[in-house]
């Protein structure tokens, strides 16, 4: 796996679950994390979790 790409290690997988139950397109993208990519999250994608354990409700950018 090239670390570079995916820089960012998801360590407590429980954590997220509880911070991201009530959103379904952050929970896709730890899903993805967790079973495509070894656990590992790229810059965007840990930014949106971020955003969403602020407390954001709309952690995505939206399409114009």
């Amino acid at each position: 796996m090239n670390n570079s790409k995916f820089p960012h290690e998801i360590k407590s997988v429980e954590y997220w679950l509880q911070i991201l139950v009530d959103s379904p397109y952050a929970l896709r993208i730890l899903d993805t994390i967790i079973n495509k990519q070894s656990g590992f999250a790229s810059d965007n994608q840990m930014n949106i979790l971020r955003k969403v354990e602020r407390g954001d409700k709309r952690p995505y950018n939206s399409k114009n």
